[in-house]
């Protein structure tokens, strides 16, 4: 196993956001042709944003990747809870590669 340390960032609003709902997931990435599938996932609740932004830890643990394999993390803030994306929500928009300690970016929608 592996242990993920990713700091979320989140970016300035000017207004403070409560989110029902964090999802972080570490995903396998390594197929072109099909969807990734997902290895590990933790889900934070009742996260608070700040205006200016701000940043949240979470550690996550996830398999040990096998040779040629690549694993990335996606993150989805909701400010519903629900999986489905909507304006209000943060997320992940481009590839961060899983690893021991990583700062994920997000972007408001």
């Amino acid at each position: 196993m592996e242990r993920l340390h990713a700091i979320l960032e989140f970016p300035a609003t000017g207004a403070r956001r409560r989110l029902a709902a964090v999802r972080v997931r570490v995903e396998d990435t390594s197929r072109a042709d099909a969807a990734a599938d997902v290895v590990a996932e933790k889900t934070l609740t009742d996260v608070e944003v700040p205006a200016e932004g701000g940043a949240v830890e979470v550690d996550l643990d996830y398999p040990t990747p096998g040779p040629g394999s690549r694993f990335t993390v996606r993150a989805h803030g909701s400010a519903s809870g629900s999986a489905d994306f909507a304006t209000g929500d943060f997320l992940t928009t481009r590839a961060v590669p899983a690893a021991a300690d990583v700062r994920v970016p997000l972007q408001a929608i």
